[in-house]
């Protein structure tokens, strides 16, 4: 894979999780409001249940990737996420929103520890603090573009 399509891939992929992110984020606590979850509870939901699913998988995603390769365990992330987000509207309580914020979190958790493995894998040393950082830039884009 040449250098500029894999620049533009990940720039594009960066882009379109912020605006998925940030469309969650803003909607997903007036639902749960509006179905009359609390503040606290809902508060839960966002560190509580990310906290754990977050930290526990990161130390063996990088080794799972090495095993199967990295293109199956990123789609599996995607694929994971793609199948969390459309069960937000059917959920009527807090433990399943817990869950199903979780299970996105993961999803989540895996698609960034191994898009960072397939950055170091792309870019050579010498070009790759650069061009992460120039995708690094697209983040606030999709943030722009999904508010």
């Amino acid at each position: 894979m040449n250098v500029k399509k894999a620049f533009w891939m990940f720039s594009i992929l960066a882009i379109l999780a912020m605006i998925s992110d940030r469309i969650i984020f803003v909607i997903l606590p007036y639902f749960l409001l509006d179905k009359g979850i609390s503040g606290l509870n809902f508060g839960l939901v966002f560190s509580l249940a990310a906290a754990l699913v977050i930290i526990l998988p990161r130390i063996f995603i990088g080794k799972l990737s090495d095993i199967f390769g990295r293109k199956k365990i990123y789609s599996l992330g995607l694929l994971i996420e793609s199948i969390s987000i459309p069960f937000y509207p059917f959920l009527s309580n807090i433990y399943e929103f817990g869950i199903n914020k979780g299970v996105k979190d993961f999803a989540d958790t895996v698609e960034d520890s191994v898009e960072d493995a397939i950055m170091a894998d792309t870019f050579n040393k010498k070009i790759r603090a650069n061009f992460v950082a120039k995708i690094g830039t697209f983040i606030p884009f999709g943030r722009a573009i999904a508010t």
